[in-house]
């Protein structure tokens, strides 16, 4: 992993979808990620911006801020806090289905 250190790894313990929202103005648009690692020991999640680039999600950077868009049409943004783009996105649980008793 280039940037972070030479020998840092981490273990996923499993790999699946994962559905996220986002609401810029009045939009809630429903973003959904494919063969996402879970890896318990990082602090925060991250994305590829190659794996949205080849997606074809678009961004723009700048200003401290950063834009994602389909089709020319923002779907979500975010900001930079402490070196990093936090982009303005919330986890959707998983559907669970009551058991019968």
């Amino acid at each position: 992993m280039w940037g972070f250190s030479h020998n840092l790894s981490m273990i996923a313990t499993g790999c699946g979808t994962v559905q996220l929202e986002s609401h810029h103005g009045s939009q809630v648009h429903c973003i959904v990620l494919q063969n996402i690692l879970h890896v318990p020991m990082a602090c925060m999640n991250l994305v590829s911006g190659i794996q949205l680039d080849k997606a074809g999600v678009m961004s723009t950077l700048g200003n401290s801020l950063i834009s994602l868009m389909v089709n020319r049409k923002t779907i979500v943004e975010g900001r930079i806090i402490n070196d990093m783009y936090h982009l303005d996105l919330k986890i959707v649980p998983p559907n669970t289905i009551p058991l019968a008793s």
